[in-house]
């Protein structure tokens, strides 16, 4: 098991609407699928609430602002306003094996 301290961690990394998410691997045990993916800078809609996640279809981190898709890995979820992120709450489960 990982711990949620190293794996995909979501972070503000200053002014503007981006944030950053650190490398990292999740089993998907429905698929029997193995994702790991690099850094990944995500930006981010204005004015919203965007969900974060690691897509397992196109093993990609991606954003929308619905909510996270059936599967994905739920890494973050980030509220906005018109220039900068105000709010980012990690949604990484406990443990990733």
């Amino acid at each position: 098991m990982f711990s949620k301290t190293n794996q995909l961690v979501p972070q503000i990394v200053g002014p503007g609407l981006t944030v950053i998410v650190s490398a990292g691997t999740v089993f998907f045990s429905g698929y029997n699928q193995l994702v790991t993916v690099g850094p990944t800078t995500i930006n981010l809609a204005a004015n919203s609430t965007n969900y974060i996640y690691l897509n397992s279809a196109t093993e990609s981190i991606q954003v929308n602002q619905t909510g996270f898709p059936n599967p994905s890995y739920p890494i973050g979820i980030a509220l906005t306003d018109a220039s900068k992120v105000v709010v980012l709450v990690d949604k990484r489960a406990d443990g990733i094996a």
